[in-house]
Formats: structure tokens, C-alpha cells, sequence
């Protein structure tokens, strides 16, 4: 009896050791007790489409701008053409597409190349004999460029100031565009001494000269021969009065 009643003591301190440690602990913040658990909703996919975008973006062109190489203040170029004794058609060195510039002899002014004008058309072969296919110096000098929007420019063949020889030969006259231009004392020069010389312009008309070119008879090796022939041609007007009589012996087979 005696160990019975111990055991029940025991186990009456034991429950209300218990009671009193469940009545100390505080409940955890934010725990909400539920009866049971709870099925969260699942999402249903929509079998609708998408909506496009009905955003309209602007459809823009780059716009190219070109690159404009600038003309150097002095540069070599081939006279591609003689347009007339006042004006080349010159492409420049370093020109990539190879594109004739009208470039205009600067301070002077030349008769147009017209039946009328006997000296304009002597500047005009004149100028041709000069410079065609040949490689001149342009330099830049003031004014740069006329109405007519051609280059004006002081042109140089070797360390000759073309512009100058022209006027110095009678075939043009000095027209100084700028009175600060480079080329304004060589040139009002030239002229001086073309009036003085009563050459060209200054000078009485030139007159047509024929050149006689004669073809002898030859004796072919193998025994054909060709007959003389003269031919008469009339040539541009040049300021001489004298004829030439050129013989050139010519062979046939």
C-alpha cells in the first residue's frame, strides 16, 4: 500500500507541473489555428490569344549625307579636254571618281572660238597645242569661281603661268577679276608687251596658211611603186603669211 500511494503522489506532482508550463507559453505571433487544411485555388489557363500590339512604329530612312572633299588650294590634274582658249576640262589628282572640273583661265579675258573671231579661234588651238593631254598645276587665287559656277584658277605648265602666256602672245586680253590677285602684276605685264609688240590683238588679222604635203615615188622592194600625190589642205588661221611645203617619202607594200 505504502509503494501504491508514492506512485499516485508522482504522478499528481507530474500533472500539475504540467498545467502550470502549459499556462506560461505564449502563442506565436501571427499562427491563426485552423480546423483543417485548406485546398489553395489552382489557376486556369486562359485559352484566349494574346492581344497584338497595336503600336505603330514610324518607318524612318537614314538619311545619307555626302562627303565633300575640298579642293586643295593647289593640285596637279590631266587636261582631259580644251573646251575652248579660256577653259579646260581638268581631273584632278586624288579624285577617286575621276570627274572633269571646268577650271577657266583666271584674270584674262579670250575671243570666242567663232568663224567671226579669226583670234579666238587661234587661242582656241593655241590653248589646245598647250595643254591637251598634258598634266598643268591649278592654283587657287581670288576670285575662286564665276557666275557660271567654273573654277577660275591660275594654271601653271612646268613654272610657264599660262594666263600670262596667252596675253603675252596677243590672244587674250587682261581682265583682272580682284586687284589683291597673285597673278594681277604678271599679267598686266604680258599685256604691256603684247601692245607694245603690236602682237595678236594688237596686231593686224592673221590670214589662213596652206600646207602642201607632198608624197614622192618610191621604188617598193618588192616591186610596187606609189604615184606622187599633193594634197592641199587649208589650215586654222595663224598669225604668219608664209606657206609651208613639207615633203614626206612614204612607202606601200
Amino acid at each position: 500500500m505504502k509503494f501504491f500511494s508514492m506512485i499516485v503522489e508522482l504522478l499528481v506532482i507530474l500533472f500539475i507541473v504540467t498545467s502550470c508550463a502549459l499556462e506560461n507559453t505564449e502563442p506565436l505571433t501571427g499562427a491563426i489555428p485552423r480546423a483543417a487544411t485548406e485546398i489553395l485555388p489552382t489557376a486556369v489557363p486562359s485559352l484566349q490569344p494574346t492581344p497584338k500590339s497595336t503600336l505603330v512604329h514610324p518607318k524612318t530612312t537614314p538619311t545619307i549625307t555626302p562627303t565633300i572633299t575640298p579642293i586643295p588650294d593647289e593640285v596637279a590634274g590631266l587636261v582631259v579636254e580644251v573646251i575652248d582658249g579660256n577653259t579646260l576640262a581638268v581631273v584632278m589628282k586624288g579624285d577617286r571618281l575621276n570627274r572633269p572640273y571646268l577650271v577657266r583661265y583666271l584674270n584674262i579675258q579670250v575671243p570666242p572660238n567663232t568663224p567671226d573671231n579669226p583670234w579666238g579661234v587661234v587661242a582656241y588651238e593655241t590653248n589646245r597645242a598647250m595643254t591637251q593631254l598634258k598634266v598643268v598645276r591649278l592654283v587657287r587665287d581670288k576670285p575662286e569661281i564665276d557666275q557660271e559656277g567654273r573654277l577660275l584658277r591660275n594654271i601653271y605648265l612646268g613654272k610657264t603661268l599660262i594666263n600670262a602666256s596667252l596675253v603675252e602672245q596677243g590672244l587674250a586680253r587682261a581682265a583682272i577679276s580682284d586687284t589683291n590677285s597673285t597673278s594681277r602684276e604678271e599679267i598686266l605685264a604680258a599685256e604691256a608687251r603684247a601692245k607694245a609688240g603690236n602682237v595678236g590683238l594688237w596686231g593686224p588679222l592673221p590670214t589662213a596658211t596652206s600646207t602642201l604635203t607632198a608624197t614622192e615615188q618610191i621604188t617598193n622592194p618588192l616591186g610596187s611603186t606609189t604615184p606622187m600625190v599633193i594634197r592641199r589642205e587649208t589650215t586654222t588661221p595663224r598669225p604668219t603669211r608664209t606657206a609651208t611645203l613639207t615633203p614626206t617619202r612614204t612607202m606601200t607594200k
